[in-house]
């Protein structure tokens, strides 16, 4: 067999140094991006459908707004709330319930868990706004962060404190909002409705 090389004087063909990439190659970090975009997305449809009606349900009924305005409205204000809340950079009240320093020695451990956060949030979201169940979307996110950090630190990575602080709010919460409630009526009754009925009385 005659085998023959190229003279060496010949011109090469160029090496690339781009290393190899299998077919069909995709962006990693672009992957990730987008599923944890669509994941946050799905928790906005959630937390729209479960919390627009107690923010404009009043408005609707009453016809000062469509729903369609009320639509508009609700993705301009909430939109903009959450980018505000979002550039102060403080840590949300859901991530304020578990001990964050115990996972300084594997932060992924958190990012994984506060994603799970996000999915279960929406998917019980969406479950309870089918099927016209009286949930809250804060009270979700903070049982689904809870639940991620006893899986992973166990009870060790709550912060007890700031959880029962907010159990004695949302226990408050209700009975202040009564009594105020009660308070500002008898205020208004004594000063408008009972002075309008003895003028018309009167009259």
């Amino acid at each position: 067999m005659n085998i023959q090389f190229a003279p060496s004087h010949w011109p090469r063909p160029p090496q690339s140094t781009t290393p190899f990439k299998p077919y069909p190659y995709y962006d990693l970090e672009a992957v990730q991006w987008a599923l944890l975009f669509g994941v946050c997305f799905l928790l906005g449809v959630g937390m729209g459908a479960n919390d627009v009606a107690d923010a404009f349900g009043t408005s609707v009924g009453t016809g000062t707004v469509t729903v369609t305005q009320a639509f508009v409205l609700a993705t301009v204000v909430e939109m903009m709330g959450s980018v505000a809340s979002g550039l102060t950079g403080n840590p949300t009240n859901a991530l304020a319930v578990i001990e964050t320093s115990s996972y300084a020695d594997n932060p992924d451990e958190l990012v994984i868990g506060q994603i799970a956060m996000l999915v279960g949030s929406a998917v019980w979201l969406m479950i309870a706004t089918f099927y016209s169940m009286p949930v809250s979307s804060i009270h979700s996110m903070l049982g689904a962060t809870i639940g991620f950090s006893l899986v992973l630190r166990g009870f060790a990575g709550i912060n007890w404190g700031r959880v029962g602080m907010v159990a004695i709010v949302w226990v408050l919460s209700p009975i202040l909002s009564a009594i105020f409630s009660l308070l500002i009526f008898f205020l208004l009754d004594v000063t408008i409705l009972r002075a309008v009925s003895f003028y018309f009385l009167i009259s």
